[in-house]
């Protein structure tokens, strides 16, 4: 089920310019992670309600984090459940 808020099956590119747009360098070598379900790979790009900033097929968003725990969080999104280690 998508995220109450959810208007649109899923974002569209951006028609302005993004300039000034916020952006992070990561330096070479910083490791990335990256939670993801079974049945798909670890370069699967969404592209359909699950995500907050899912793009449009055939580009999808590849969501990444700095460290496992946020990685996890990006996957399951908001939870009020125990989740066990495993």
């Amino acid at each position: 089920m998508a995220p109450v808020g959810r208007r649109r099956l899923r974002l569209r590119k951006p028609t302005a310019d993004l300039t000034g747009f916020p952006v992070r360098r990561l330096r070479k070598g910083v490791e990335l992670y990256r939670a993801h379900h079974r049945d798909f790979g670890v370069w699967w790009f969404a592209s359909d309600t699950g995500g907050r900033f899912n793009l449009e097929a055939t580009n999808g968003t590849c969501y990444l984090a700095v460290d496992e725990e946020t990685a996890l969080r990006e996957r399951l999104g908001p939870t009020t459940g125990v989740v066990s280690h495993g």
